[in-house]
């Protein structure tokens, strides 16, 4: 099995839930911050339109697909490896290492309604997790300060990003070297999916996000094949 995957120029890596969840264990004994990010098709739609994205994903630890569509448009038809995406199997194994380990655990999220529900969410499903506070953050440098005292002073393990892209990757990677966590996890609102019921026009909105993403997968490898 190839480790990377290529789709719109963004490289992931292709890892089954455990293979993932044993590199988590091993960024969670790093004495420096690790950046784990799920990758969304809202993701690859921003890429596509911006260039510098690219170079912030450089930066990241481990990129995994957070969408089995992204895996279909890649032309990846592995069974296993579509059920567990689709079941959100490895977010679970996370969350569970988090709560049988007790793992202090910080989320930043973009408005306090998601971090309440998150939050929630997280005590009530996986009580061992230490939920040491929540940000609200829109990404803006002017509050970098403010949130990197907030997370250290907190002495948090992890950091659970719920946050858009690009905000949340760039958020992270121009405080990694001051952030004295583990792990950053961006999870975007993927997670969501496994707690909330999607809205039928949030629904179609994510159908029509996907068929587009899948065109234009296919336009760039015709567009490679023609170079």
């Amino acid at each position: 099995m190839e480790e990377k995957i290529c789709v719109l120029d963004i490289d992931f890596d292709n890892y089954s839930a455990k293979q993932a969840m044993k590199k988590s264990v091993e960024f969670m004994k790093s004495e420096m911050l690790k950046i784990i990010e799920l990758l969304s098709i809202d993701m690859l739609l921003y890429a596509k339109e911006r260039e510098e994205i690219c170079d912030v994903i450089s930066g990241i630890d481990m990129m995994l697909p957070g969408q089995k569509e992204i895996l279909e448009a890649a032309e990846v038809y592995d069974r296993k490896m579509l059920q567990e995406i689709n079941e959100h199997l490895y977010l679970k194994l996370f969350l569970r290492y988090l709560h049988k380990n007790h793992c202090r655990t910080y989320l930043v999220v973009e408005c306090k309604e998601k971090g309440k529900e998150l939050e929630n969410y997280l005590k009530t499903k996986y009580r061992g997790i230490q939920i040491v506070g929540f940000s609200v953050s829109d990404g803006n440098s002017d509050e970098d300060d403010l949130l990197v005292n907030e997370i250290n002073g907190c002495e948090a393990d992890c950091i659970i990003a719920a946050l858009s892209t690009p905000c949340r990757q760039k958020l992270v990677l121009r405080n990694k070297r001051r952030i004295n966590s583990r792990i950053w996890i961006g999870v975007g609102n993927l997670m969501e999916g496994m707690y909330k019921e999607q809205k039928r026009h949030t629904r179609v909105l994510s159908y029509l996000k996907r068929i587009f993403v899948t065109r234009e997968i296919k336009k760039s490898k015709k567009e490679n094949l023609a170079g």
